[in-house]
């Protein structure tokens, strides 16, 4: 469960740099990896969330 946990906040790390500053610059460029990446990546981030949420139940529920 605490390797979920580390592993979601990794991921979730690398999703928002992905988000904010690595798809745009490819996507501006025309590059191919903007496309091949851009689902593994936002799939790779809602995977690493559904882990977390299910092994960490009860830490999820104490930070809402």
């Amino acid at each position: 469960a605490h390797n979920a946990s580390v592993l979601y906040s990794y991921i979730s790390s690398i999703h928002q740099v992905w988000l904010q500053q690595l798809y745009p610059m490819l996507e501006k460029a025309e590059s191919p990896l903007a496309v091949s990446l851009y689902d593994r990546i936002n799939d790779a981030a809602a995977l690493a969330s559904l882990i977390n949420m299910t092994l960490n139940r009860s830490e999820v529920r104490g930070r809402k």
